[in-house]
């Protein structure tokens, strides 16, 4: 199968989510399936490259990262030279990277929708509408968080008849803290967008069967049998795994 995923944290981020997609894609490879994966870029990463398999596009121009570092928040990442753990340490003018912290908080963050990931999404929708005009894949699969990757994903359904896969790190819409964008703003487009992407997927993974009853709860519409519970992935270390039905094939 042709398999297209879109994350926006992927190898070499130290992320729950780029734990799991970066393991699942390059098992998917593994087993003989061509798979693809749009991410978002970073500074020392090249733009586009094949490992273990996995077709990787690193796409937008690393605008957070950079933001990140200017404003002193450590960011922990594996470095491409050394394989070391490494971590970005704050400026020495920790009194401006306070002040540009608390400017961001209460300016362009009360607007930024769904998540910080806002700018990122033009990018990944460009890159991956390419990459499905070339070659239709099988399957796409978007995960969260951010959020963001599934509205990319909406994108691509509306436009291709794909099987697409939800999959759901952190609730979206009742998650209120911490708060993803600015609750008193968007709390209902919060929850018509979530309940758009949840009815257009064809399949929805979550993380824990709590997960799984919360949006079953607040989305009484969808079904229970759309909803898949695939754990953690040290979970997945014994002999044939729990890969759901669709992907173990």
């Amino acid at each position: 199968m042709h398999i297209l995923i879109i994350s926006y944290a992927y190898f070499p981020v130290l992320s729950p989510r780029a734990f799991r997609w970066t393991a699942i894609a390059e098992e998917l490879a593994h087993r003989g399936h061509k798979v693809e994966v749009v991410c978002a870029s970073s500074t020392d990463q090249p733009r586009e490259e094949i490992r273990n398999g996995v077709r990787i596009h690193r796409v937008g121009t690393a605008t957070r990262e950079i933001i990140k570092r200017y404003l002193g928040l450590e960011e922990t990442r594996v470095s491409s030279l050394s394989k070391k753990i490494e971590k970005r340490k704050s400026p020495n003018n920790k009194w401006l990277a306070e002040i540009s912290k608390l400017a961001y908080s209460t300016t362009i963050k009360l607007f930024l929708w769904p998540d910080f990931a806002a700018l990122w999404y033009f990018a990944a929708k460009s890159s991956a509408h390419k990459l499905v005009r070339v070659s239709t894949p099988d399957i796409l699969i978007t995960s969260s968080l951010p959020y963001t990757c599934h509205l990319v994903g909406l994108s691509i359904k509306k436009a291709l008849n794909l099987y697409w896969v939800v999959d759901i790190g952190d609730p979206f819409s009742f998650t209120k803290t911490p708060a993803i964008n600015n609750i008193r703003l968007y709390n209902k487009l919060n929850s018509l967008s979530e309940a758009k992407v949840l009815s257009t997927a064809d399949a929805i993974t979550v993380t824990t069967r709590q997960t799984k009853d919360r949006y079953l709860y607040y989305f009484p519409n969808t079904s229970e049998q759309a909803i898949s519970v695939i754990p953690p992935l040290y979970s997945l270390t014994q002999k044939g795994g729990n890969l759901p039905k669709f992907l173990a094939k």
